[in-house]
């Protein structure tokens, strides 16, 4: 056959054919470039990922040591626990086999009168509310939280009369409300309590010693804001605010322990 011919005769399909497969194995090395491209990246971030690993490996040495200064620091938080959060006394306890709802009602009425009544006798008036919530808890954990506000305002009530207070006033114990979900608990968690003393004539100062020497006394109250106000002098009288943060690092870590999955 005649190649001269053959190719005149079908020059166009030749050069279509070949043009094609050039644009083949153009596109094909241009894919295989950006795949080897692809691996070479993806191997060089396992490489590092690799050395992360071996470089975050702590030895025996290296866990003993910081497991003792575990130790350490969770011995430090109890001992700053101690120093810090106020204790809470037996009467204010939830008594086992008795529903906390019941015993919450029998002890708040009880000392409500009590203690309204006793400060009265001594010529001072103390919020009737003892600054319990409009409405009683009901709940174990808010009953407790509540209870341990109120032992540390019932002291407080007792230290201000002492020290010859006029009025204790605007009272307050927050319930913080635990909101839903597993997220971790706080080192700590804690109640706010507000108090406001007023002093007729008087000066504050036997008052704000007796909250020192509680402290010093192993006998914490808490205190986390003190502000001694300006007298005023159309009143004759001097008001002391306090807040107080009541809490137990027992407590925190359970909640700790109940919110891990």
């Amino acid at each position: 056959m005649n190649l001269d011919a053959f190719w005149q005769k079908n020059k166009r399909v030749v050069l279509g054919c070949l043009g094609g497969v050039v644009v083949f194995f153009v596109l094909l090395s241009v894919l295989t470039s950006g795949a080897r491209e692809r691996q070479e990246k993806a191997r060089r971030q396992i490489s590092a990922a690799n050395r992360e690993l071996r470089e975050a490996r702590f030895g025996p040495d290296q866990v003993r040591a910081l497991e003792s200064s575990l130790r350490e620091l969770e011995a430090s938080n109890a001992r700053l626990a101690e120093w810090a959060l106020p204790p809470l006394r037996d009467d204010f306890r939830l008594p086992p086999g008795k529903a906390p709802s019941q015993h919450y009602i029998e002890l708040t009425g009880g000392l409500r009168q009590e203690l309204v009544a006793w400060a009265l006798r001594r010529n001072c008036e103390v919020d009737e509310t003892l600054g319990l919530p409009a409405v009683s808890p009901t709940q174990a954990h808010q009953v407790e939280r509540t209870l341990r506000g109120l032992d540390v305002v019932e002291r407080v009530v007792r230290l201000a009369v002492a020290g010859g207070a006029r009025r204790v006033e605007r009272l307050s114990i927050a319930e913080r409300v635990r909101r839903g979900g597993r997220k971790r608990a706080q080192a700590l968690d804690l109640v706010p309590v507000h108090v406001e003393v007023v002093f007729e004539g008087a000066s504050p100062t036997p008052f704000l010693r007796a909250l020192l020497a509680e402290a010093e006394a192993g006998r914490p109250l808490g205190l986390a804001g003190l502000d001694v106000l300006e007298p005023q002098t159309r009143r004759n009288e001097r008001r002391v605010v306090l807040d107080f943060a009541v809490g137990s690092r027992e407590e925190a870590l359970a909640a700790e322990e109940e919110a891990t999955p």
